[in-house]
């Protein structure tokens, strides 16, 4: 039985799971929020200047900010929704590593 090889084995291809699972994850939620700030950025920029000439009390500045963090948090909650599934399928994706390697290696 050649437990250090197989454990090699195993720790090689949790690194190589968790970094196609969760890197895809957060490079999508950077690139969906910059989209998000980006579509946005229009109505910071006109809610601002109101803001400075007086059009805008600090409030009415606040709760439109505020209003708009409701979209970021549909977006990063949709990003957790599709973590979890990326959890289920690493913990899929273990169990049979686990099992395929102790086959090909301690067997």
């Amino acid at each position: 039985m050649n437990w250090e090889n197989f454990i090699s084995q195993v720790s090689e291809g949790v690194r190589d799971l968790c970094i196609g699972s969760f890197s895809n994850l957060k490079s999508t939620l950077a690139k969906d929020m910059l989209g998000y700030l980006e579509k946005s950025k229009r109505r910071f920029e006109t809610w601002s200047q109101q803001l400075l000439k007086g059009d805008l009390t600090k409030e009415e500045y606040e709760n439109l900010i505020k209003g708009q963090m409701k979209v970021a948090e549909f977006i990063t909650t949709k990003h957790i929704e599709m973590g979890k599934i990326e959890i289920e399928k690493l913990s899929s994706g273990l169990a049979k590593l686990i099992i395929d390697t102790t086959f090909r290696v301690l067997l």
